[in-house]
């Protein structure tokens, strides 16, 4: 697959399950405006593949998300430069299923969608590649972090020594649910309490 069309959404993870399935050579995020606008974000989603490991080249085509003539004129621009894009409808606005649909039905560019249900891939329309396809992808805590433009710092243990102890901090995971809705004033009593005073040196 050379050239990817993504419907921008507001979930992280609908924005990069097709193309780290995948792996186009370049990717085309139609997107509103404000992240058109917004270079932060869109470093969000560059820094995540490379994170990933995929040097693969992404663009941002703005649109409006709730108007369906101007997101079909944008894929209309947008399969006259690339010809062997492929759409992939899991994430986006209905405005934009909806003008995907009457695009792909009028011009016959393949089109592609994931079922959280069956964590597989279906085929929508001429995409016989993507029918059934199994989603086969494993993601680490510091990845959906990753995929937000958040980061994990390096803790003071190592984290390979830490993974050694998961058989004794998993019970307190069980104790953290049961009282769950507690624990703000817990935590907020302690924080508090533990502050160091004003003139006390700093270790």
């Amino acid at each position: 697959m050379k050239t990817l069309i993504e419907l921008y959404d507001e979930r992280a993870i609908e924005n990069v399950l097709g193309a780290e399935t995948f792996k186009p050579e370049h990717i085309i995020y139609l997107c509103p405006t404000e992240i058109f606008l917004d270079g932060r974000k869109q470093k969000i989603l560059i820094n995540y593949f490379h994170s990933r490991g995929m040097d693969v080249k992404i663009d941002f085509v703005e649109t409006s998300m709730y108007k369906a003539d101007k997101i079909y004129k944008q894929l209309t621009k947008i399969a006259s430069k690339y010809h062997d894009c492929v759409i992939d409808i899991t994430g986006g606005t209905d405005a934009a299923l909806f003008a995907a649909g009457m695009f792909c039905q009028s011009t016959g560019t393949p089109a592609f969608t994931y079922s959280r249900k069956n964590n597989s891939f279906y085929e929508i329309s001429r995409a016989t590649f993507a029918d059934r396809l199994p989603c086969t992808l494993k993601y680490s805590v510091e990845d959906f972090i990753n995929m937000t433009g958040g980061y994990l710092k390096q803790g003071r243990v190592d984290n390979a020594i830490l993974y050694r102890y998961m058989d004794k901090f998993i019970p307190f995971f069980g104790i953290y649910l049961k009282y769950k809705r507690k624990w703000s004033d817990e935590i907020t009593y302690l924080q508090r309490i533990s502050q160091p005073h004003k003139d006390a040196p700093i270790s």
